[in-house]
């Protein structure tokens, strides 16, 4: 699926503590509780993302509250 929220929906949900790389992270950056936004977890509290459109790839942590009052869900693609 190309929309977030739509992602959010594939694969098996990962709990918090039990994400591992390559696992897909979740957020509601506006709070609504609705997807919007996704990224890559790469393990050590941090993901890879594009913060916005036309923006570059940025590792970020995970780990600050302003991420984690926003996440969602994390799932695991297993094909």
């Amino acid at each position: 699926n190309r929309i977030s929220n739509d992602q959010a929906k594939n694969g098996i949900g990962v709990s918090y503590a039990n994400m591992q790389p390559g696992d897909l992270v979740f957020y509601s950056i506006n709070q609504s509780g609705t997807v919007d936004h996704v990224g890559i977890y790469i393990g050590n509290g941090q993901m890879i993302h594009s913060p916005k459109a036309g923006d570059t790839v940025k590792t970020t942590d995970i780990t600050t509250s302003y991420w984690q009052s926003r996440f969602v869900t994390a799932r695991r693609i297993i094909y």
